[in-house]
């Protein structure tokens, strides 16, 4: 199993383990910016189309609301909580699960709405995905069987060949 320190890789998605069990402790808000801190340095930087919701996950549920729908006190007390889930997507979406239940996302069918995940003056994540200089180790799992990845990854099929007239390699 990884280490806590290190960033799990997928095919899809990095969970970034480092900020896994810190605390939510403040929001900045202006015109142009949601800000928002935690205890370990790390910030997240989006606007108020970020959505948050206590129920659902699935994108355009219901009970899922901009912040702007949530004053800064009511936002502030929803994620007053420690991260259990810190999923940030290759899609450049996130979603950062706490422990009394709410999310907050950044949905990949909005593209317009700004997202950073910093370390004190290090950028980590953006939503043109992972920076190549973090701060902590990255390590690759595979998905089908949980175990760490060793080995270069297999290269893609050359454009070039055109096998997509079967899928049965009999026929």
């Amino acid at each position: 199993m990884p280490k806590s320190s290190a960033i799990v890789e997928y095919d899809d998605r990095w969970i970034i383990n480092p900020l896994r069990n810190r605390t939510f402790t403040g929001i900045d808000v202006d015109a142009a910016a949601v800000v928002f801190r935690f205890d370990s340095g790390f910030v997240l930087r989006t606007s108020v189309e970020a959505e948050l919701s206590a129920r659902s996950i699935a994108d355009g549920a219901v009970d899922r609301h901009p912040l702007d729908f949530w004053s800064r006190e009511d936002t502030a007390r929803n994620l007053s909580s420690t991260v259990v889930s810190p999923v940030f997507f290759k899609k450049g979406s996130l979603r950062l699960g706490f422990a009394n239940g709410w999310n907050l996302f950044v949905s990949p069918t909005k593209p317009e709405v700004p997202a950073e995940l910093w370390l004190e003056e290090q950028l980590v994540w953006s939503r043109a995905g992972l920076l190549d200089n973090v701060p902590f180790p990255v390590v690759q799992i595979d998905r089908w069987t949980g175990q760490e990845i060793t080995a270069p990854p297999w290269p893609e099929r050359p454009a070039e060949l055109d096998l997509s007239s079967s899928d049965d390699i009999n026929g």
